[in-house]
């Protein structure tokens, strides 16, 4: 019994083989292409979950970044002040050394007259003896 051929010449069980060959290449072409598809997908999933993990710590960082500024503007308004309040505080501490010269140059004044009116005192008691 001779076989029947088909097209080209070829038997029906070799057209037969060569469909079921090519429908499983062209099956585990469609097979390799989904897998190529989820790597894709994962490689994006990965991606994104990067981006949104470092879009987290950049927000969390920049809030931290604010806070440490508003710190910063607090404190430099508080050194100004301090220096404002420093620059009276030594106004003041210069009148007051100013007023003690002058006070004890007058406590000196009278040491010097109440010397004088002993010695005065002492020569009038001598004399009227």
């Amino acid at each position: 019994m001779v076989p029947e051929t088909g097209m080209a010449g070829l038997s029906v069980p070799a057209i037969v083989a060569t469909a079921i060959g090519s429908f499983l290449g062209v099956a585990l072409s469609f097979n390799k292409w989904l897998d190529m598809r989820k790597t894709d997908k994962t490689h994006v999933t990965i991606l994104q979950e990067s981006i949104a993990y470092h879009e987290k710590r950049a927000e969390a960082a920049e809030s931290k970044a604010e806070k440490a500024w508003a710190k910063v503007d607090e404190l430099s308004e508080q050194v100004s002040e301090l220096k404002s309040s420093n620059a009276t505080l030594l106004e003041r501490v210069s009148s007051l050394t100013d007023a003690n010269s002058t006070l004890l140059r007058r406590v000196s004044d009278l040491t010097e007259a109440n010397d004088r009116l002993s010695k005065s005192l002492e020569e009038f008691m001598r004399g009227s003896r």
